[in-house]
């Protein structure tokens, strides 16, 4: 979720296990506990690299708050491999868009960053360290 300087908040998020519900859907509020979906409900944002969904986005802004990024998970349990398969021989790639105003999204692109002996990497989060003047990006993986 990003607080946007007028006051208001975007979210990004998944709705489930549905055709479609594994792509990027935003939600607007002004105070945070009320939420307006955009788009009359539908995906914003369509993932057909890797496994052709996406679940867990997070969106984040640059340190310097002149680009937005969001960085989600390369998984779609609605394609009928399940969660046992996803575990642990899964996609270990994160999809990645990029943004200048919330709007106009450039992506996906696939970035690999989990291990050989690990399972799908899902639920990814990042933060700027100003200390190491470089992102963090975390994520959850099944190891063998």
């Amino acid at each position: 979720m990003e607080r946007h300087a007028d006051g208001g908040y975007l979210l990004a998020h998944f709705t489930g296990e549905s055709p479609e519900g594994e792509q990027v859907y935003f939600s607007v509020s002004r105070d945070g506990l009320h939420w307006k979906d955009l788009n009359q409900g539908k995906p914003i944002l369509h993932s057909e690299i890797g496994e052709k969904g996406v679940r867990d986005p997070f969106i984040l802004s640059s340190r310097d708050r002149d680009r937005f990024f969001i960085i989600a998970t390369d998984l779609r349990i609605a394609s009928g491999k399940g969660w046992s398969v996803a575990q642990r021989a899964g996609s270990r790639a994160l999809i990645v868009w990029e943004s200048q105003d919330l709007v106009h999204w450039q992506g996906p692109v696939s970035c690999e960053v989990g291990i050989p002996e690990a399972g799908c990497v899902w639920a990814p989060e990042a933060v700027y360290d100003e200390e190491e003047k470089a992102y963090m990006v975390f994520w959850a993986s099944m190891v063998q």
